[in-house]
């Protein structure tokens, strides 16, 4: 099923929401977001979640924050 048809997809779409709209810091609104993820989905998730947020951010340095917690998060 692609993603974008999917819950996450669902999910994806609500924490671009979030990156675009909300007035703090970005880094901040992107903690919140990695822990509700961390919290929800499976890693192949997680996987997707940092390919998107890349994508929708256009920072590598964001892109290595959230691998960087993949990486530190195991899943079975």
């Amino acid at each position: 099923m692609p993603v974008s048809s999917s819950p996450f997809g669902e999910v994806v779409k609500h924490m671009a929401v979030h990156l675009f709209y909300d007035d703090r810091p970005k880094q901040l609104v992107l903690k919140k977001i990695q822990r509700k993820i961390r919290n929800v989905f499976c890693h192949q998730y997680m996987i997707y979640y940092f390919q998107f947020l890349y994508t929708v951010t256009n920072s590598q340095y964001s892109f290595w924050l959230v691998l960087n917690e993949v990486n530190a998060t195991q899943f079975s």
